[in-house]
Protein backbone atom coordinates (compact mmCIF):
# COMPACT_ATOMS: atom_id res chain seq x y z
CA UNK A 1 0.00 0.00 0.00
CA UNK A 2 1.13 3.57 -0.62
CA UNK A 3 2.42 5.53 2.35
CA UNK A 4 -0.63 6.45 4.39
CA UNK A 5 0.91 6.51 7.84
CA UNK A 6 -0.31 4.62 10.92
CA UNK A 7 -3.54 2.69 10.44
CA UNK A 8 -5.28 4.83 13.05
CA UNK A 9 -4.64 7.83 10.79
CA UNK A 10 -5.95 6.20 7.62
CA UNK A 11 -9.23 7.83 6.53
CA UNK A 12 -12.35 5.82 5.91
CA UNK A 13 -13.50 5.65 2.29
CA UNK A 14 -16.89 5.15 0.69
CA UNK A 15 -16.72 3.73 -2.83
CA UNK A 16 -19.78 4.77 -4.82
CA UNK A 17 -20.67 2.88 -8.00
CA UNK A 18 -23.43 4.38 -10.16
CA UNK A 19 -24.93 1.76 -12.43
CA UNK A 20 -27.68 1.10 -14.92
CA UNK A 21 -27.84 -2.28 -16.65
CA UNK A 22 -24.16 -3.07 -16.07
CA UNK A 23 -24.52 -6.83 -15.55
CA UNK A 24 -21.96 -7.54 -18.28
CA UNK A 25 -19.20 -5.64 -16.47
CA UNK A 26 -20.07 -5.37 -12.78
CA UNK A 27 -18.52 -8.63 -11.57
CA UNK A 28 -15.09 -7.67 -12.92
CA UNK A 29 -15.40 -4.24 -11.29
CA UNK A 30 -16.30 -5.70 -7.88
CA UNK A 31 -13.67 -8.44 -8.04
CA UNK A 32 -11.00 -5.80 -8.60
CA UNK A 33 -12.27 -3.66 -5.73
CA UNK A 34 -12.09 -6.69 -3.43
CA UNK A 35 -8.35 -6.88 -4.13
CA UNK A 36 -7.54 -3.31 -3.08
CA UNK A 37 -4.53 -3.00 -0.76
CA UNK A 38 -6.39 -0.40 1.33
CA UNK A 39 -7.56 -1.71 4.74
CA UNK A 40 -10.87 -3.48 4.14
CA UNK A 41 -12.29 -2.33 7.47
CA UNK A 42 -11.85 1.28 6.31
CA UNK A 43 -13.92 0.79 3.14
CA UNK A 44 -17.65 0.79 2.52
CA UNK A 45 -19.03 0.13 -0.95
CA UNK A 46 -22.45 1.09 -2.24
CA UNK A 47 -24.01 0.58 -5.66
CA UNK A 48 -26.42 3.34 -6.66
CA UNK A 49 -28.73 1.58 -9.10
CA UNK A 50 -30.39 3.81 -11.68
CA UNK A 51 -33.38 1.62 -12.51
CA UNK A 52 -31.55 -1.39 -13.92
CA UNK A 53 -33.72 -4.00 -15.64
CA UNK A 54 -30.99 -6.65 -15.82
CA UNK A 55 -29.17 -8.54 -13.05
CA UNK A 56 -27.05 -5.58 -11.90
CA UNK A 57 -28.56 -5.36 -8.39
CA UNK A 58 -28.50 -9.13 -7.89
CA UNK A 59 -24.83 -9.34 -8.88
CA UNK A 60 -23.96 -6.57 -6.41
CA UNK A 61 -25.78 -8.32 -3.57
CA UNK A 62 -24.04 -11.60 -4.42
CA UNK A 63 -20.74 -9.79 -3.79
CA UNK A 64 -22.03 -8.45 -0.47
CA UNK A 65 -22.49 -4.89 -1.76
CA UNK A 66 -25.22 -2.61 -0.43
CA UNK A 67 -27.62 -1.52 -3.18
CA UNK A 68 -29.38 1.83 -3.19
CA UNK A 69 -32.22 2.20 -5.67
CA UNK A 70 -32.37 5.54 -7.49
CA UNK A 71 -34.72 4.73 -10.38
CA UNK A 72 -34.93 8.23 -11.82
CA UNK A 73 -32.41 10.99 -12.38
CA UNK A 74 -29.32 11.80 -14.36
CA UNK A 75 -25.91 10.38 -13.55
CA UNK A 76 -24.92 13.28 -11.27
CA UNK A 77 -27.98 12.65 -9.12
CA UNK A 78 -27.22 8.92 -9.02
CA UNK A 79 -23.67 9.61 -7.82
CA UNK A 80 -24.86 12.15 -5.24
CA UNK A 81 -27.51 9.78 -3.93
CA UNK A 82 -24.90 7.11 -3.30
CA UNK A 83 -22.62 9.61 -1.56
CA UNK A 84 -25.41 10.76 0.77
CA UNK A 85 -26.10 7.16 1.80
CA UNK A 86 -22.55 6.78 3.16
CA UNK A 87 -20.65 8.35 6.03
CA UNK A 88 -16.93 7.88 5.32
CA UNK A 89 -14.42 10.72 5.31
CA UNK A 90 -13.47 10.27 1.66
CA UNK A 91 -15.64 9.55 -1.37
CA UNK A 92 -14.29 7.44 -4.22
CA UNK A 93 -16.36 7.20 -7.39
CA UNK A 94 -15.80 4.36 -9.83
CA UNK A 95 -18.06 3.28 -12.66
CA UNK A 96 -19.43 -0.24 -12.93
CA UNK A 97 -17.67 -0.78 -16.26
CA UNK A 98 -14.25 0.08 -14.85
CA UNK A 99 -11.57 -2.25 -13.46
CA UNK A 100 -9.19 -0.87 -10.84
CA UNK A 101 -5.62 -1.86 -10.01
CA UNK A 102 -4.85 -3.10 -6.49
CA UNK A 103 -3.39 0.25 -5.39
CA UNK A 104 -5.98 2.42 -7.16
CA UNK A 105 -7.51 3.65 -3.92
CA UNK A 106 -4.41 3.92 -1.74
CA UNK A 107 -2.57 5.91 -4.41
CA UNK A 108 -5.43 8.37 -4.80
CA UNK A 109 -5.91 8.82 -1.05
CA UNK A 110 -2.17 9.43 -0.63
CA UNK A 111 -2.33 12.05 -3.40
CA UNK A 112 -5.19 13.82 -1.63
CA UNK A 113 -2.90 14.40 1.34
CA UNK A 114 -0.68 16.59 -0.85
CA UNK A 115 -1.23 20.29 -0.04
CA UNK A 116 -3.30 22.03 -2.69
CA UNK A 117 -4.80 18.87 -4.20
CA UNK A 118 -8.60 18.87 -4.21
CA UNK A 119 -9.36 15.82 -6.32
CA UNK A 120 -7.29 12.78 -7.24
CA UNK A 121 -8.04 9.88 -9.52
CA UNK A 122 -6.98 8.54 -12.85
CA UNK A 123 -7.62 8.44 -16.54
CA UNK A 124 -9.15 5.66 -18.57
CA UNK A 125 -7.20 2.84 -20.18
CA UNK A 126 -8.45 0.58 -22.95
CA UNK A 127 -8.99 -3.10 -22.28
CA UNK A 128 -5.91 -4.93 -23.61
CA UNK A 129 -8.37 -7.42 -25.14
CA UNK A 130 -10.44 -4.66 -26.77
CA UNK A 131 -11.02 -3.75 -30.42
CA UNK A 132 -8.81 -1.61 -32.66
CA UNK A 133 -11.27 1.27 -32.17
CA UNK A 134 -10.83 1.10 -28.39
CA UNK A 135 -7.05 0.86 -28.70
CA UNK A 136 -6.99 3.87 -31.01
CA UNK A 137 -9.02 5.94 -28.58
CA UNK A 138 -7.27 5.09 -25.32
CA UNK A 139 -3.86 3.77 -24.30
CA UNK A 140 -3.33 0.47 -22.56
CA UNK A 141 -0.57 1.90 -20.35
CA UNK A 142 -1.01 4.74 -17.82
CA UNK A 143 0.57 8.17 -18.14
CA UNK A 144 2.80 9.60 -15.38
CA UNK A 145 1.11 11.47 -12.53
CA UNK A 146 0.24 15.02 -13.57
CA UNK A 147 -2.11 17.91 -12.87
CA UNK A 148 -5.05 17.93 -15.31
CA UNK A 149 -8.11 20.03 -16.06
CA UNK A 150 -10.56 17.23 -15.32
CA UNK A 151 -10.86 13.55 -14.47
CA UNK A 152 -13.44 11.09 -15.78
CA UNK A 153 -16.27 10.27 -13.40
CA UNK A 154 -15.19 6.64 -13.32
CA UNK A 155 -12.15 7.41 -11.17
CA UNK A 156 -12.62 10.40 -8.89
CA UNK A 157 -11.56 10.52 -5.23
CA UNK A 158 -12.38 13.54 -3.07
CA UNK A 159 -12.78 14.45 0.59
CA UNK A 160 -16.42 14.47 1.66
CA UNK A 161 -16.08 17.94 3.17
CA UNK A 162 -15.05 19.46 -0.16
CA UNK A 163 -17.60 17.42 -2.09
CA UNK A 164 -20.40 18.68 0.16
CA UNK A 165 -19.15 22.27 0.05
CA UNK A 166 -19.32 22.15 -3.76
CA UNK A 167 -22.81 20.67 -3.74
CA UNK A 168 -21.70 17.41 -5.32
CA UNK A 169 -22.18 16.68 -8.99
CA UNK A 170 -24.49 18.80 -11.13
CA UNK A 171 -27.76 16.86 -11.26
CA UNK A 172 -29.12 18.73 -14.30
CA UNK A 173 -26.49 17.50 -16.75
CA UNK A 174 -26.92 14.27 -18.67
CA UNK A 175 -23.21 14.29 -19.56
CA UNK A 176 -20.13 16.27 -18.55
CA UNK A 177 -20.94 16.31 -14.85
CA UNK A 178 -17.39 15.15 -14.11
CA UNK A 179 -15.85 18.02 -16.11
CA UNK A 180 -18.19 20.46 -14.38
CA UNK A 181 -17.27 19.16 -10.92
CA UNK A 182 -13.53 19.36 -11.59
CA UNK A 183 -13.91 22.90 -12.93
CA UNK A 184 -15.55 23.96 -9.65
CA UNK A 185 -12.71 22.34 -7.73
CA UNK A 186 -10.19 24.36 -9.77
CA UNK A 187 -12.25 27.52 -9.26
CA UNK A 188 -11.45 27.13 -5.56
CA UNK A 189 -7.76 27.22 -6.35
CA UNK A 190 -7.28 23.49 -5.84
CA UNK A 191 -5.56 21.02 -8.14
CA UNK A 192 -7.05 18.08 -10.00
CA UNK A 193 -4.45 15.32 -10.04
CA UNK A 194 -4.35 12.34 -12.40
CA UNK A 195 -2.42 9.67 -10.50
CA UNK A 196 -0.60 7.05 -12.55
CA UNK A 197 -1.59 4.16 -10.27
CA UNK A 198 -5.22 5.30 -10.13
CA UNK A 199 -5.95 4.82 -13.82
CA UNK A 200 -8.73 2.33 -14.52
CA UNK A 201 -9.44 -0.01 -17.40
CA UNK A 202 -12.64 1.21 -19.00
CA UNK A 203 -14.51 -1.80 -20.36
CA UNK A 204 -17.34 0.35 -21.68
CA UNK A 205 -15.43 2.15 -24.43
CA UNK A 206 -17.32 2.01 -27.76
CA UNK A 207 -16.17 -1.02 -29.73
CA UNK A 208 -17.11 0.25 -33.22
CA UNK A 209 -17.10 3.52 -35.17
CA UNK A 210 -20.89 3.67 -35.03
CA UNK A 211 -20.81 3.27 -31.28
CA UNK A 212 -18.27 6.11 -31.03
CA UNK A 213 -20.59 8.43 -32.97
CA UNK A 214 -23.62 7.47 -30.86
CA UNK A 215 -21.72 8.02 -27.60
CA UNK A 216 -20.56 11.47 -28.71
CA UNK A 217 -24.04 12.40 -29.91
CA UNK A 218 -25.10 11.94 -26.29
CA UNK A 219 -22.12 13.79 -24.80
CA UNK A 220 -22.32 16.50 -27.45
CA UNK A 221 -25.92 17.31 -26.61
CA UNK A 222 -24.69 19.01 -23.42
CA UNK A 223 -21.31 20.41 -24.44
CA UNK A 224 -22.50 24.04 -24.41
CA UNK A 225 -23.80 23.58 -20.87
CA UNK A 226 -20.45 22.48 -19.44
CA UNK A 227 -18.05 24.58 -21.53
CA UNK A 228 -16.08 27.13 -19.52
CA UNK A 229 -15.63 29.39 -22.54
CA UNK A 230 -16.54 29.53 -26.23
CA UNK A 231 -12.82 29.42 -26.97
CA UNK A 232 -12.36 25.85 -25.74
CA UNK A 233 -10.44 24.05 -28.53
CA UNK A 234 -12.75 21.04 -28.73
CA UNK A 235 -15.85 23.23 -28.86
CA UNK A 236 -14.31 25.32 -31.66
CA UNK A 237 -13.36 22.17 -33.56
CA UNK A 238 -16.88 20.80 -33.14
CA UNK A 239 -18.35 23.99 -34.59
CA UNK A 240 -15.93 23.72 -37.51
CA UNK A 241 -16.94 20.12 -38.17
CA UNK A 242 -20.64 20.94 -37.85
CA UNK A 243 -20.28 23.71 -40.45
CA UNK A 244 -18.44 21.29 -42.72
CA UNK A 245 -21.22 18.72 -42.41
CA UNK A 246 -23.85 21.36 -43.12
CA UNK A 247 -21.89 22.47 -46.18
CA UNK A 248 -21.79 18.90 -47.50
CA UNK A 249 -25.48 18.28 -46.78
CA UNK A 250 -26.83 21.57 -48.13
CA UNK A 251 -24.58 22.06 -51.15
CA UNK A 252 -23.70 18.55 -52.34
CA UNK A 253 -23.40 19.57 -55.99
CA UNK A 254 -21.65 22.90 -55.53
CA UNK A 255 -18.52 21.77 -57.34
CA UNK A 256 -14.89 21.87 -56.36
CA UNK A 257 -15.17 25.13 -54.43
CA UNK A 258 -17.90 23.79 -52.17
CA UNK A 259 -16.03 20.58 -51.49
CA UNK A 260 -12.84 22.53 -50.78
CA UNK A 261 -14.64 24.65 -48.19
CA UNK A 262 -16.14 21.52 -46.62
CA UNK A 263 -12.72 19.88 -46.53
CA UNK A 264 -11.15 22.90 -44.84
CA UNK A 265 -13.84 22.73 -42.16
CA UNK A 266 -13.88 18.95 -41.71
CA UNK A 267 -10.20 18.04 -41.89
CA UNK A 268 -8.58 20.13 -39.10
CA UNK A 269 -10.62 18.69 -36.19
CA UNK A 270 -9.96 15.11 -37.32
CA UNK A 271 -6.26 15.63 -37.99
CA UNK A 272 -5.59 17.65 -34.84
CA UNK A 273 -7.28 15.06 -32.61
CA UNK A 274 -5.48 12.21 -34.35
CA UNK A 275 -2.09 13.91 -34.06
CA UNK A 276 -2.69 14.80 -30.40
CA UNK A 277 -3.61 11.20 -29.54
CA UNK A 278 -0.65 9.82 -31.49
CA UNK A 279 1.79 12.19 -29.77
CA UNK A 280 0.94 10.59 -26.42
CA UNK A 281 1.75 7.04 -27.57
CA UNK A 282 4.86 5.03 -28.23
CA UNK A 283 3.35 3.62 -31.48
CA UNK A 284 2.67 7.03 -32.97
CA UNK A 285 2.24 6.19 -36.64
CA UNK A 286 -0.06 3.23 -36.00
CA UNK A 287 -2.14 5.29 -33.57
CA UNK A 288 -2.38 8.16 -36.06
CA UNK A 289 -3.67 5.90 -38.84
CA UNK A 290 -6.19 4.21 -36.55
CA UNK A 291 -7.33 7.51 -35.05
CA UNK A 292 -8.35 9.23 -38.29
CA UNK A 293 -11.60 7.24 -38.79
CA UNK A 294 -12.24 7.22 -35.03
CA UNK A 295 -11.83 11.01 -34.83
CA UNK A 296 -14.17 11.43 -37.81
CA UNK A 297 -16.81 9.32 -36.05
CA UNK A 298 -16.21 11.29 -32.84
CA UNK A 299 -16.80 14.66 -34.49
CA UNK A 300 -19.79 13.42 -36.48
CA UNK A 301 -21.45 12.54 -33.19
CA UNK A 302 -20.29 15.73 -31.48
CA UNK A 303 -21.50 17.91 -34.34
CA UNK A 304 -24.95 16.34 -34.37
CA UNK A 305 -25.03 16.63 -30.59
CA UNK A 306 -24.11 20.31 -30.91
CA UNK A 307 -27.13 20.89 -33.13
CA UNK A 308 -29.30 19.12 -30.54
CA UNK A 309 -27.76 21.31 -27.85
CA UNK A 310 -28.61 24.52 -29.72
CA UNK A 311 -32.12 23.28 -30.44
CA UNK A 312 -32.73 22.44 -26.78
CA UNK A 313 -31.40 25.80 -25.59
CA UNK A 314 -33.58 27.61 -28.14
CA UNK A 315 -36.67 25.73 -26.95
CA UNK A 316 -35.80 26.53 -23.35
CA UNK A 317 -35.46 30.25 -24.12
CA UNK A 318 -38.72 30.29 -26.09
CA UNK A 319 -40.51 28.59 -23.23
CA UNK A 320 -39.08 31.14 -20.79
CA UNK A 321 -40.21 34.05 -22.99
CA UNK A 322 -43.69 32.58 -23.28
CA UNK A 323 -44.02 32.24 -19.51
CA UNK A 324 -42.69 35.76 -18.87
CA UNK A 325 -45.13 37.19 -21.41
CA UNK A 326 -48.19 35.83 -19.68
Amino acid sequence: MNSLGDKSDIPTVAIVIPARNEADYLSRCLQALALQDYPADHIEIILSDNGSTDATAEIARTHGINVLHHPRGRVGAVRNSGARATSSQILAFVDADCVTHTNWLSAAVSALATPGVGVAGGGYLADPRGTWVQHAWAPTRPAPTAEVAALPGGSIVVERELFSALGGFNEQLSAGEDDDFCRRVRDRGLKVLAVEASCVIHLGYPRTLGAVARRQLWHGSYQLDVAETWREPQLLMTHSYALGLLTVLTTPWSGAAGWAVAGLLLAPPVLLMSIAKAAQRHDRLATLLRMIPVAAAFYCGRALGLLNNYRRLARSRNSLHERSGR
